[in-house]
């Protein structure tokens, strides 16, 4: 039988492997703070800081996301994807009220030829939208299963 050398490196652990993976979100995370707050900087200067972002999003839910206004929604959606729906019955809303993730609000959520949409009304920087997308679409697909 031949013997074996070990002159390899040992092995990663789970817990060396997820420092490594915490200490690159760090780096991430703080990347995204400094993009953050030279944004900030920026709104300051130009005298945009002191609107609320709180009603920014109610005026586009009030606009898009309720069922008074549904023919805006459907124009909107028109124009967004080169379609051309007449039928407000067509379309339905299934926004999340009231759900929470991080604080923030689903604006509009609805489904149309079998399609669900999300609309957010973003008016400052948020890196984390891919994530919420995500959460938003898997708590919707619960309540529509």
């Amino acid at each position: 039988m031949a013997e074996q050398r070990n002159d390899a490196q040992p092995a990663q652990t789970a817990l060396d492997v997820l420092a490594k993976i915490a200490a690159e979100l760090e780096k991430s995370i703080s990347a995204k703070d400094k993009q953050i707050e030279e944004y900030k900087i920026l709104l300051k200067i130009h005298g945009l800081d002191d609107v609320s972002d709180k009603h920014k999003g109610k005026l586009f839910r009030f606009i898009f996301g309720s069922h008074e206004n549904k023919r805006w929604t459907l124009s909107l959606y028109n124009a967004i994807n080169k379609t051309n729906y007449t039928n407000i019955d067509d379309l339905s809303f299934n926004t999340i009220r009231d759900a929470m993730y991080m604080r923030m609000k689903n604006d509009i959520s609805f489904i149309i030829s079998s399609e669900m949409n999300l609309w957010e009304h973003q008016s400052t920087f948020n890196p984390n939208m891919p994530m919420r997308f995500f959460v938003y679409g898997g708590r919707l697909y619960e309540s529509i299963s």
